[in-house]
């Protein structure tokens, strides 16, 4: 689980990243060609990724070029990026940016033909959540009547969607090249050089044949913009946000973190909105909502944090809605009475203050009961023998308590001879029945009702008020962080980042012979604490951020 999550966090920072790169080119093509600042930005990517090439990657020109999957990378690459600058940059408009991104559910097509057995493929249940991104990004599209786009920038911005599935392609031929991870930014630097020479085999062809010199070589309107913007998509954004994500899809290993890419609309419509070259509107609003709610409910289960992230789109999503509503619109139909209101909130101060501390009680009691159940395993000697096996038993354990129901495979032996030996079962039947028998469906629901209907009133007060707008906000973002974290507690998620930590110590507590530890079960305390540091430190700059962002963008309004 630690693996994935670091591998979600590092994909989301790749697409917050990529995002970028509409809003970017916008502002930075200055009236160049599209193939002209395309050409610019992969001159920059092969520079950087030729000083930075690692001892190693110039031999792995011949295994690469020998693949025909990484000849069509290329191929595809150029595509995608000529007619991404030649929809988003013409256009101008939120709607040509989001129909490129319909590209995750042909990625998923794909890498699901081609990736090999390691990579987990999507479920029946995965596959609706993945196909609900999909409908959401369409409707936004002239399939769905919703905008006036002309055919040329719709069809430039399909052929950049459907080009995109280089990204599978460069994938697969680092998994069939055993390329390690010490090289996946060779991989990506060969991909850089051939896009250059593509590129400038495709602006001689029109130069030659259709006598474009003169487009071509049209200056921009800022040398210093427009070069600046070139070197961060160059740089940021092809080598950047693709090496994080190429790291992440190799670890995660399954074929639904593709859907996190459904992202890339919702932050590249608020990067537009939010420097005032498009606008939002209700349909973009609505339609994104889908996205990220299909996301949250296709990846919550290997997301840290997840009440944090709750806050956080809860702040954003109120500060949407606060710029969009009319003073005399549905929001505002919600306003009550300053008794009424005041009513509803001590109302829910009480209800929810209750459950929260019924939800920290019955989290102790698995907690104890979990702690006991790993000081017996560490002493059973099979547990001694496979400390990793036993380490990512209780990985398992803290998400799927009930390891008699575990699919049949080498980890679920392990788990059943040490959990079913007459020394161990009845701690585990313990924090069985704990986990199974802690707080209840009905309170656990009266959480979620009473914390979210106290949000349209808490909107409709600053709508019909006009002030105290970033506050509501903020007490909209804590209201669905509440539910969320009695959710935490009571599926005992919160515990999964230490439980690796609390393991491996109780094991080298218990080991006969603790030279005999492998030396990578014994993770460094300094590791630890760094981690936990950065994770603290990441936390709190990313609420600062969007903090400020959420203030400039009601404030604006």
């Amino acid at each position: 689980m630690t693996g994935r999550n670091s591998a979600f966090l590092l994909a989301l920072v790749s697409i917050a990243i990529l995002s970028s790169n509409a809003t970017v080119a916008i502002l930075a093509i200055g009236g160049m060609s599209p193939l002209t600042f395309s050409l610019g930005a992969t001159a920059a990517t092969a520079l950087v990724l030729g000083l930075l090439m690692p001892s190693g990657g110039w031999a792995l020109a011949g295994p690469l070029l020998r693949q025909p999957w990484f000849l069509l990378a290329i191929a595809l690459k150029v595509t995608n990026d000529v007619a991404f600058y030649y929809a988003v940059t013409i256009s101008k408009e939120i709607e040509a940016t989001i129909i490129v991104y319909l590209y995750p559910v042909f990625n998923a097509v794909l890498g699901g033909l081609l990736l090999g057995p390691g990579y987990q493929r999507l479920s029946r249940k995965e596959w609706v959540l993945f196909t609900l991104s999909f409908v959401s990004i369409v409707l936004l599209t002239p399939l769905g009547a919703l905008s006036e786009l002309s055919a040329w920038i719709f069809g430039a911005a399909l052929l950049s969607a459907v080009a995109s599935v280089y990204v599978v392609l460069v994938q697969v031929t680092a998994d069939r090249i055993g390329a390690p991870r010490r090289l996946e930014m060779a991989v990506l630097g060969w991909l850089s050089f051939g896009n250059l020479a593509l590129h400038v085999l495709v602006a001689a062809g029109w130069i030659v044949f259709f006598d474009g010199w003169d487009r071509l070589s049209a200056p921009p309107e800022a040398a210093l913009p427009t070069l600046a913007g070139m070197i961060w998509i160059g740089v940021a954004v092809y080598w950047g946000s693709e090496a994080l994500w190429l790291r992440a899809s190799r670890i995660y290993n399954a074929i639904s973190l593709k859907s996190l890419f459904y992202l890339s609309p919702a932050l590249g419509a608020c990067y537009l909105a939010f420097l005032g070259i498009d606008d939002l509107d209700v349909v973009v609003v609505f339609c994104l909502c889908g996205v990220i709610v299909s996301n949250y409910l296709l990846h919550q289960r290997f997301i840290d944090d997840l009440s944090f992230i709750s806050f956080l789109f809860g702040l954003i999503g109120a500060a949407v809605v606060l710029r969009l509503a009319p003073a005399d619109g549905i929001v505002a139909s919600f306003h009550l009475s300053p008794d009424i209101f005041q009513t509803q909130i001590t109302f829910v101060s009480i209800i929810a203050g209750f459950i929260l501390f019924r939800a920290l009680e019955v989290f102790q009691r698995c907690a104890d009961a979990f702690q006991t159940l790993i000081v017996r395993v560490a002493a059973h000697p099979r547990a001694q023998a496979d400390p990793q096996a036993t380490q990512a038993m209780f990985d398992r354990l803290v998400v799927e308590p009930d390891a008699l129901l575990w699919p049949a495979d080498a980890a679920a032996d392990h788990a059943r001879t040490v959990l079913m030996d007459e020394t161990v079962r009845p701690d585990f039947l313990r924090y069985f029945k704990l986990r199974v028998m802690g707080l209840s469906r009905p309170e656990r629901f009266l959480m979620y009702l009473v914390c979210l209907l106290a949000v349209p009133s808490v909107l409709a007060q600053a709508v019909v008020s006009g002030n105290g707008a970033f506050v509501s906000a903020f007490f909209v973002g804590v209201f669905c962080f509440l539910p969320v974290l009695v959710d935490e507690q009571v599926s005992f998620r919160i515990v999964r980042p230490v439980v690796g930590v609390v393991v491996r110590r109780t094991l080298l507590a218990h080991h006969a012979d603790r030279e005999a530890i492998v030396t990578g079960m014994l993770a460094p305390r300094s590791v630890y604490l760094n981690n936990e540091r950065m994770r603290t430190i990441l936390f709190i700059g990313l609420t600062l951020v969007i903090c400020a962002a959420t203030w400039s963008l009601l404030e604006g309004a």
